[in-house]
């Protein structure tokens, strides 16, 4: 069992990865400070010129101008426009500088350890009932979502989730691999997706602290349609008005007909667009209020949609299955967008009556809602679900840009070879300045890691190593580790972090026996059960404990398993002597000097030839009685 160091972050892949966010941070500041200077120019020339603009109406219509004075007016109020759009360019390309750096700044804090302040930590999805999610720090305070976290949809925290707490089929894995690999090469298109989605909650609500959700708007799209039971309406909103402008013509140009010809059915258009109208007002409005949350993520879209592909790409595919039957979500939203903009007319009350009791104005828009609802809705979650795919596969991705020294794991190829072979595992939540590696093989003929060592010497940490790198190899990441090989279809479970319950009356020794039948009971299932125990039944008596922790550890080795199980208890370890091979033993040392503990989380072979609890007692300052080393 090797140990070695892994490559510290001034390592040469590393540090490459640090210049270049250094190097885009530096460009966009400065391309920020220059937008914002030219920005606070404009002001003043859309002032001048807006001045200018008035002086030459107010000395154009007074007369006292030259014939042509037309001319230079339009000029300037050409240039008062472009003014004005070229303003809101210059504030959208400074906000697009600022965070831009914002973006490669959260990488160089994941680079540097800097990570653990990042404010989405997933805590809604942690489980008490979970395999292994609160044992292996999945999600919370300093967990794995915390550190990949780059999404900001909905639906790409919750596919994040999704993988790391459920293993994906071979097949699958293998395809994320490859489409995160892929996505690696296209960082200025991740970066950009990240961007837009930081610029996404901004424009939502700038202090919120959760992400805007397009459900209301997706229970909308796959719902029913207001003029669905209403064929009449489609078609008289179109013959009435027709009715009525033919007669007014032929009122006003012939009088061969008279008023009432066109008056009565112009009346009865009024009756029905108002009688209606509250029903259709109230659809319009409460559409336009949910389309607002749902087309912020256009840009999202946009970003995907555009990046340049090579057609057998696994990107190229992502792209595709967003296109299918139908244009690019991105310009869909926009053809939504023009038709919100027009039923915006009813707040402008001089312009909405005309035409609403003219022309049905309204039921128009609603017409045309409702069509983009019927050809559009039912794909419109199915896009969110792909964005969530990608938006998780880029966390993927970045997490691998990020960590040059992380290796894609290789699979089994049978179901029988059950094994866990890595080389240089280490733990991807800890700093890279103080990351130890180890290797460590378990597999049929030697399924069991008994892992001694005094207090403090890593034992847990070193079980959560095993299985957080698990977790990554079955969500398509790669780890940390020079190599690792495993079987596919291993069932992670773990018994680490025990809480007893005062609200249901559970001990902490019950809460652990609880949490050890659920283990046992996976052995059950068709796929082998990957098991990490930490300090196996120490909430009892010694004696009972060793028999206890005996009886599991022969029905684990007894199963098709594999796994590790860490205890204090050097007797227990004596005693697991008699399961011959199938036990292979390691221990985790420590050494004290000068009255300080010092440890190397060096993986030896072995049992643990020291203990250090009273040495530690003694350090922190509890003294024992004299002889009490006799007792």
């Amino acid at each position: 069992m090797a140990t070695s160091s892994l490559p510290s972050p001034t390592s040469t892949n590393t540090q490459h990865v640090l210049a270049r966010y250094q190097q885009i941070i530096t460009e966009q500041r400065q391309i920020a400070a220059e937008r914002k200077a030219r920005g606070q120019r404009m002001p003043w020339i859309r002032g001048g010129l807006f001045l200018m603009l008035i002086v030459l109406l107010s000395l154009g219509l007074s007369g006292e101008l030259f014939v042509g004075w037309w001319l230079p007016t339009l000029a300037v109020c050409a240039a008062f426009v472009y003014a004005v759009s070229h303003h809101r360019l210059l504030r959208r390309q400074q906000q697009d500088a600022e965070l831009m750096a914002a973006v490669c700044q959260r990488g160089m804090d994941r680079i540097e350890d800097r990570w653990h302040t990042f404010a989405r930590r997933g805590e809604r999805f942690q489980d008490d009932d979970h395999p292994y999610a609160q044992d292996l720090d999945i999600f919370g305070q300093g967990s794995l979502f915390q550190l990949l976290h780059t999404m900001h949809t909905h639906f790409g925290e919750e596919t994040l989730a999704r993988w790391l707490c459920q293993a994906a089929a071979p097949d699958e894995i293998k395809q994320r691999q490859a489409i995160i690999a892929s996505l690696v090469q296209h960082s200025p298109m991740r970066r950009s997706l990240e961007r837009e989605g930081i610029r996404l909650q901004l424009e939502e609500e700038p202090q919120a602290q959760d992400l805007p959700d397009p459900e209301p708007f997706l229970r909308w799209a796959e719902g029913g349609a207001f003029l669905q039971d209403k064929p009449f309406l489609k078609y008289w909103i179109w013959i009435s008005p027709l009715w009525v402008s033919v007669a007014f013509l032929l009122q006003q140009t012939t009088a061969t007909i008279s008023a009432a010809w066109w008056a009565l059915p112009l009346f009865a258009q009024l009756l029905l667009a108002y009688g209606i109208g509250g029903n259709v007002v109230s659809i319009l409005a409460s559409v336009s209020m949910r389309e607002k949350v749902f087309l912020l993520y256009a840009s999202l879209f946009s970003v995907i949609d555009q990046e340049q592909t090579e057609e057998n790409s696994p990107l190229h595919a992502l792209q595709q299955q967003l296109r299918a039957q139908g244009a690019a979500p991105h310009k869909e939203m926009a053809r939504l967008q023009k038709i919100i903009d027009m039923s915006d007319v009813r707040y402008s009350g001089l312009i909405h009556f005309p035409l609403n009791t003219i022309f049905f104005w309204d039921l128009h828009c609603l017409t045309r809602l409702e069509a983009w609802q019927h050809r559009v809705g039912p794909k419109v979650r199915s896009w969110f679900e792909a964005l969530g795919q990608i938006e998780a596969l880029c966390a993927l991705a970045t997490f691998a840009e990020e960590s040059p020294e992380a290796v894609y794991p290789t699979f089994a190829q049978t179901t029988e070879d059950i094994c866990f072979d890595a080389k240089d595992l280490s733990h991807p939540l800890l700093s890279r300045r103080s990351r130890v590696a180890n290797d460590l093989r378990l597999d049929n003929q030697t399924p069991l890691l008994l892992l001694t060592g005094s207090n403090m010497s890593g034992k847990s940490t070193l079980l959560r190593t095993i299985g957080i790198n698990a977790t990554l190899a079955y969500t398509g990441a790669p780890v940390c580790a020079t190599s690792l090989h495993l079987s596919p279809h291993l069932q992670i479970a773990t018994s680490m972090r025990i809480k007893d319950s005062l609200e249901h009356g559970v001990s902490f020794f019950m809460a652990e026996l609880y949490r050890l039948k659920r283990v046992l009971d996976l052995r059950q299932h068709d796929k082998p059960l990957f098991y990490l125990l930490d300090e196996i039944l120490h909430g009892t008596n010694t004696l009972e404990r060793r028999i206890a922790a005996l009886g599991i550890i022969a029905q684990l080795l007894d199963s098709r398993s594999i796994g590790s199980v860490s205890t204090h208890d050097m007797e227990l370890s004596e005693k697991c002597k008699r399961f011959q091979d199938k036990v292979r033993f390691a221990y985790l040392s420590d050494q004290i000097a000068d009255r300080q503990m010092r440890f190397d989380y060096k993986l030896r072979q072995g049992i643990s030839p020291t203990t250090n609890a009273l040495k530690l007692m003694e350090i922190v300052g509890i003294e024992l009685p004299d002889g009490a080393h006799s007792w």
